[in-house]
């Protein structure tokens, strides 16, 4: 037959049943807290290995000016998973084996990064991490300037009481130039004909003028006028040889002027 057990014993035996569970607890939480990365938490002394470590870590700190701006900064690194970090906030990395590592600033729109330095003298780009080593790169954020003003408009040129001045005239085209040829021509004009025979030398000589036959008494010069009729038959002659003469110095000149072109 089994007996219940004490009083004192059942109250032993669940005491450390709620220990156990208890030291369960604060285990789990300090380990949670070793590993948890939080942005803008400031490393505690005890944060840089200890001596004779074989680790290093890397510290990102955060400044902007003007100081206390609320605006978040992403940063990307070559050893972790991003963060974000606002004005006076820093980042403690993990322990790190040592090499070479990599941080870098998100750019954004309305911050420029005036500085991005480390204090090892490492660029951000190539972080030397040596043996129990701790690395601060601090990047410090400024808005951009204001756009320069405009110059401002040029004051228009006073008035005058002048009056504008007067277009130029055009050129005027000038004849050309008389040549030589023709100034000689203009002095020593071809001379005239004196005569009809020279006017017209190859013309053969008229025939005299047949009589003309009488009718009636004193003939038809008679009847007709007699002197009268003879002096403008002349008259007619002399207007007819004119004519031809005229033609034939006229063809003469052309022909000189075909052989001088």
């Amino acid at each position: 037959m089994l007996h219940s057990p004490t009083p004192v014993s059942s109250v032993l035996r669940k005491l450390g049943v709620g220990l156990l569970v208890a030291l369960l607890l604060v285990v789990s939480a300090a380990g949670l807290d070793a590993g948890r990365i939080q942005a803008g938490s400031t490393p505690p002394p005890q944060d840089p290995p200890p001596p004779g470590s074989t680790t290093g870590r890397i510290i990102i700190i955060k400044t902007t000016i003007p100081a206390g701006s609320s605006q978040s900064f992403e940063f990307t690194r070559s050893y972790g998973a991003n963060v974000f970090l606002a004005d006076g906030e820093q980042n403690l990395s993990a322990l790190l084996d040592p090499g070479v590592y990599s941080v870098d600033e998100i750019a954004l729109e309305d911050w420029v990064v005036t500085s991005a330095t480390c204090d090892d003298g490492s660029p951000i780009s190539a972080i030397d991490l040596s043996v129990g080593e701790t690395v601060r790169c601090t990047f410090v954020n400024e808005p951009p300037p204001p756009p320069d003003d405009p110059p401002p408009p040029e004051d228009p040129p006073p008035p005058t009481d002048q009056p504008p001045p007067d277009p130029e005239p055009e050129p005027k085209s000038e004849p050309d130039p008389m040549t030589e040829d023709d100034s000689e021509a203009l002095l020593d004009p071809e001379p005239m004909p004196e005569t009809t025979s020279e006017l017209a030398p190859e013309l053969e000589p008229l025939d005299a003028p047949e009589a003309l036959p009488s009718t009636g008494s004193g003939g038809l010069a008679a009847e007709r006028g007699g002197p009268d009729v003879s002096r403008a038959l002349l008259v007619a002659t002399l207007a007819a040889l004119g004519v031809v003469a005229c033609s034939a110095v006229a063809r003469r000149r052309r022909h000189a002027g075909s052989e001088a072109d």
